[in-house]
């Protein structure tokens, strides 16, 4: 589980900073996702269990086929082995400057792609080939814009329209209130 730190306060230390980063990051996927313990059908029909974790690729298997159980904490830990990947495939691609340029150093939009990468896979996130032009020129309005006008935002309005929102500046906690506790 999380520990608590207070979000943009005081100085910390460089592994501090990075720490509070990730939790808000995590932080954020948690919230989106919700947790179940039990295997159930996402939204798109994959049997997923804790934090939204696939547990197959084949969508006719029943839920109810797989016996297992996982605590919050194990689920943690396989949402951050996937934030670690999807980040790594992020950086081997051909948005690496982009993204180094225009997200990293910005905890909200870092999450957002994170998000979006955890949803749709990175090879799904680096065909958003508007927002990544727009990112590219560091036009957020323009890379939220490019954001809601996907079939990802028709499937997911709410989060889209946050993600977006959050793309364009906005603050992280107000748009997830429970993240001031961190």
């Amino acid at each position: 589980m999380c520990a608590a730190v207070t979000v943009g306060t005081g100085s910390h230390s460089p592994r501090a900073d990075s720490e509070d980063k990730n939790m808000i990051i995590t932080g954020v996927l948690k919230l989106e996702e919700g947790f179940r313990a039990r295997p159930y059908k996402d939204s798109l029909g994959y049997v997923t269990i804790g934090y939204g974790t696939k547990v197959h690729m084949d969508r006719l298997l029943s839920a109810e086929r797989f016996l297992i159980e996982v605590t919050p904490e194990q689920a943690e830990l396989w949402l951050l082995r996937d934030l670690a990947s999807m980040e790594k495939g992020i950086r081997n691609s051909h948005v690496l400057g982009i993204y180094e340029d225009a997200i990293e150093g910005n905890v909200a939009r870092r999450a957002v792609i994170l998000s979006m990468c955890y949803q749709m896979g990175v090879q799904g996130v680096l065909k958003f080939h508007d927002m990544w032009a727009a990112l590219a020129v560091f036009n957020y309005d323009a890379a939220a814009a490019a954001m809601l006008h996907s079939t990802w935002a028709e499937q997911t309005p709410e989060r889209a329209e946050r993600h977006a929102a959050l793309m364009r500046g906005a603050n992280v906690v107000y748009h997830y209130p429970q993240l001031g506790n961190l």
